[in-house]
């Protein structure tokens, strides 16, 4: 059995014996809510705004109900990694994924089936590329 002692005893015996401990290297995490490939698919998106194919664009931007509460249980909701406007004012919701379950995928499908005015589009990175997947229409057709 190994002697366990605390951040404080540690440095304490380490003092009294002369041992300098160095101190652990802290872990640097971003603090914008943002994963790897959202982080990646928010600088395509500042790209697009400078180069004026959006207006705009927010992280997480919007809430959709997809399905009503009942009896207390909270209906189903999707809240889309992105939504963008572009110069003609249309609406787009953007899901970035690595990987996809089955849930998400089918939130993505009912999303497009209830909201028609809005584009859904699923966004997937492979080697480097972005890979687009159009759900508007209730069809998912790749661009």
């Amino acid at each position: 059995m190994g002697l366990r002692l605390t951040e404080a005893e540690a440095a304490a015996l380490a003092k009294q014996h002369g041992v300098e401990i160095p101190e652990a290297p802290k872990r640097v995490r971003p603090t914008d809510g943002l994963n790897k490939l959202e982080r990646a698919f928010a600088d395509h998106l500042k790209w697009m705004q400078e180069v004026r194919l959006i207006e705009w664009w927010k992280f997480e931007g919007i809430t959709l109900a997809l399905a009503r509460s009942r009896n207390g249980v909270k209906g189903a909701r999707f809240c889309p990694d992105f939504c963008t406007m572009d110069n003609e004012g249309r609406i787009t919701c953007w899901e970035t994924k690595g990987f996809m379950r089955e849930a998400a995928h089918a939130r993505l499908k009912i999303a497009a089936e209830l909201f028609p005015g809005i584009r859904f589009v699923l966004v997937k990175r492979v080697a480097g590329e972005w890979i687009f997947t159009d759900y508007s229409d209730g069809k998912a057709v790749m661009e």
